[in-house]
């Protein structure tokens, strides 16, 4: 809550706050548990308390990974790309069948040279398995990859509206 508020504790957390004016891409609580390791690794190898260094460091992931749920909340979503000779029917299997819309890139294969569709879309975390199933489905040998995407606004996601 008070990392949320824009304020600080007067500890590892300001130089946090320094380090995210440059690395903005990184989540608050995970630059945290990365100082915050490097510290245990020196009280580790200073004091040579390896158990206790151990057992702080499972803490501050904890810590770290409630931290972002606060900041970032549990609202992540999926991108997924997804590489196929059978673009148009999976586009059109996701979007019946999850409800989802998706976006049609074009690429081309270097190694091939061969046009291709890229179909992007964005789902919730817990339709990872769905995409499988559908891509299973039609094509065995399309090509996915699914990254997290956090701040999505939209339909069916978050109000781009909202000032929060």
């Amino acid at each position: 809550i008070i990392y949320r508020a824009g304020v600080t504790t007067g500890g590892v957390d300001i130089v946090v706050k320094f380090l995210r004016l440059r690395y903005a891409y990184l989540n608050f609580g995970t630059l945290m548990l990365i100082l915050d390791v490097i510290i245990l690794a020196a009280y580790a190898l200073i004091f040579n308390s390896l158990e206790a260094a151990m057992y702080s460091t499972i803490a501050m992931f904890v810590v770290s990974r409630a931290i972002d749920l606060v900041l970032y909340g549990l609202g992540t979503s999926k991108v997924c790309y997804i590489i196929s000779d059978e673009s148009d029917k999976l586009k059109n299997a996701i979007t019946a069948t999850l409800g989802r819309g998706v976006t049609l890139l074009k690429g081309e294969g270097a190694y091939t040279g061969k046009a291709k569709n890229v179909i992007l879309c964005v789902i919730k975390k817990q339709q990872i398995m769905d995409v499988r199933k559908i891509i299973k489905s039609i094509d065995t040998h399309a090509f996915l990859i699914v990254t997290e995407a956090k701040n999505v606004y939209g339909n069916g996601f978050g109000d781009i509206t909202d000032e929060s």
